[in-house]
């Protein structure tokens, strides 16, 4: 149970680290690329359990 919740708290972080770091961000002709590579990030930390267990 102590994995789930270090799981949603990470996930948590990242996304208003992320959140709060697009928001800083001008709106550049980049903006559509950083977006995917933080949907990327974000992706990943959610897919990161399954992966974990998988490899197990």
């Amino acid at each position: 149970m102590d994995v789930i919740k270090q799981w949603v708290s990470n996930l948590f972080i990242i996304i208003l680290a992320l959140s709060f770091i697009e928001i800083l961000l001008p709106d550049t002709s980049m903006g559509k690329y950083i977006k995917f590579i933080f949907s990327l990030v974000i992706m990943a930390t959610i897919l990161y359990p399954i992966i974990y267990l998988l490899g197990e």
